[in-house]
Parts: C-alpha cells; structure tokens; sequence
C-alpha cells in the first residue's frame, strides 16, 4: 500500500472526528511516513509498519474518548492530610513564632501608648505647676516681691510649656492612632481574606 492509500483510508476511517482532529492526525501519519523513508525505508514497508488503516483508526478514536472523558471528569480536591500533617508536625515551632511575633507587636504598641501617656503627664504636670506658680507668686507678690515676680513668671512660662506640650500630644496621638489601626487592618486583612474565601 502506498502512502496515498493509506492516508486516503485513514481519512475515511477518521471521519467521525471533527475536520481539524482528522487533519492533524493524517498529517501526523503523514510525516512519520516520510521520516521512515528518509531513514532508508521503502514507502511499503514504513506504511505496513503502521498496520491496517482502520486498526490505526480505532485506536485513534478510543484514544480520543479516552482523553475527552479525562477532560470531561471534574477534578478531585487533594486531600489535605499531608498539609495537616506538616502543620501538626512543625506546630511547636510555628506556634512559638507566631506567639513571639505578636508578642513583639503587642510589646511596641504598649511602649508607644506608654511613651505617650508619659508625654500627656508631663504635660499635665506643666500646667498644673504654671497654674501652681502663678498662684503662688500672686501671693507671694504682697510679702516678698521680687520672689513673687518671679514666680509668677515662671509659672506664665511653666503653663505655656503645658499648653505646647499638650497640643503637641493631641496631634501626636491622631497619628499614633492613625498608625496603630493601619498595623491593626494589615495584621487582620489576611484572616478576613481568608474568612471571605471560606
């Protein structure tokens, strides 16, 4: 059988596939046909080496139900016992870190609001010292005068300090608190993802 007749009978056989299957498998065969006779074969004996056009054919066909019905089953989900086993397994050290990561947090974020209390009590200690001072030298202005000048002045000076001070702090605090809930939603928003997909 020439290459002609067997491409020609192959094509017949194949005819229940769609166009472009069929020519993509006929040229196929063709090809190797062709390496076959370029490796020093006949035309005959690299055509018989194939074996019967309606043989190839059926096994063409089964091959191509074979593989649509692997396209076509859903896939299964993977068991995940080996993850389970990993994160049993390796649970005393993930564990640990992730206890000591959000305790390093949690330890920054109070010596912030610490940092800031303390600030807020200086402040307060400014001003309560100013009012203080100034009641102080009021008084003192009628026994001994210069000392009640000066105290007074100092208390003026103690009371603005406060005042800066507290000001300073109010400002202070919006951007810690704009700081802390930027780490707070950046620490949470993997876990909300994951309750979303879930």
């Amino acid at each position: 059988m020439t290459k002609k007749e067997f491409l020609s009978q192959l094509r017949e056989e194949l005819s229940s596939l769609p166009r472009r299957e069929r020519e993509e498998q006929l040229r196929f065969y063709g090809e190797l046909i062709d390496d076959r006779i370029e490796d020093g074969w006949s035309e005959k004996s690299a055509v018989s080496r194939l074996g019967a056009p309606d043989r190839l054919a059926a096994r063409i066909l089964r091959e191509g139900n074979d593989e649509k019905g692997k396209r076509s089953k859903p896939k299964q989900k993977h068991s995940g016992g080996w993850m389970i086993t990993l994160l049993i397994l390796g649970s005393p050290l993930w564990i640990s870190l992730l206890v000591a990561f959000f305790a390093v947090i949690l330890s920054l974020a109070v010596s912030i609001w610490a940092v800031m209390l303390s600030l807020y009590a200086v402040s307060i200690g400014c001003i309560v010292g100013g009012i203080g001072g100034i009641a102080g030298g009021l008084l003192l202005c009628f026994c001994q005068h210069l000392t009640g000048i000066a105290l007074l002045g100092c208390g003026m000076v103690c009371l603005g300090i406060g005042i800066l001070t507290v000001m300073g702090c109010l400002a202070l605090t919006k951007g810690v608190l704009r700081l802390t809930q930027k780490l707070f939603l950046l620490f949470i928003l993997p876990f909300r993802r994951k309750e979303i997909a879930v």
